[in-house]
């Protein structure tokens, strides 16, 4: 649900579909964390490469390719640092400047 000033509150069956209705566009919000890490989502996975670390480089998952441009160590862990995705409809390029890791579950990370 999204609440805004002077409207009332928007509502989806996910939070994809909302963003979709909102904005015109949207991210697939539950593989987006695993993204975000440098894993695949669980699923199906189109396509993928690693680099000369054995970390993934490219992937190509639910419509979306990502593309690990630099990873930075955190905590003894490589997490990537650049990273592009892009769809037919979007292009989404981050940049993360610093990582705090949870020191809960593994599934944690992000």
């Amino acid at each position: 649900m999204i609440e805004t000033s002077g409207h009332a509150a928007l509502s989806a069956s996910s939070v994809e579909l909302l963003m979709e209705e909102q904005l015109g566009w949207s991210v697939p919000v539950q593989g987006f964390r695993y993204w975000l890490i440098g894993s695949p989502a669980p699923g199906v996975i189109d396509r993928y490469s690693l680099d000369e670390a054995g970390r993934l480089a490219e992937l190509e998952q639910s419509g979306w390719q990502i593309r690990y441009l630099s990873y930075q160590a955190v905590d003894g862990l490589d997490l990537p640092r650049k990273l592009e995705l892009e769809n037919p409809r979007l292009r989404i390029r981050l940049v993360i400047d610093e990582w705090q890791l949870s020191r809960g579950e593994p599934d944690d990370v992000v």
